[in-house]
């Protein structure tokens, strides 16, 4: 099916659809870097409660991260 839409119309769609992909990158990149961040800081000694601390995250979210959830 297509449908045409005034230039001013598809240009917003084509600007949602583009923010939206970019904004499921942002999401994998942080999910990645927080993944980085747990077992640095684990590996460093600190506890799940420090690291949940430091990243915004409870110990359990921690816990999950770490083991790979």
């Amino acid at each position: 099916m297509k449908v045409e839409l005034p230039a001013r119309v598809r240009k917003a769609v084509d600007r949602s659809l583009s923010e939206r992909e970019r904004a499921v990158e942002a999401e994998e990149a942080a999910a990645a870097a927080t993944q980085d961040a747990v077992k640095a800081m684990l590996g460093a000694g600190l506890s799940t409660r420090d690291a949940g601390e430091l990243l915004g995250l409870t110990r359990q979210r921690v816990q999950q991260v770490a083991s790979g959830r």
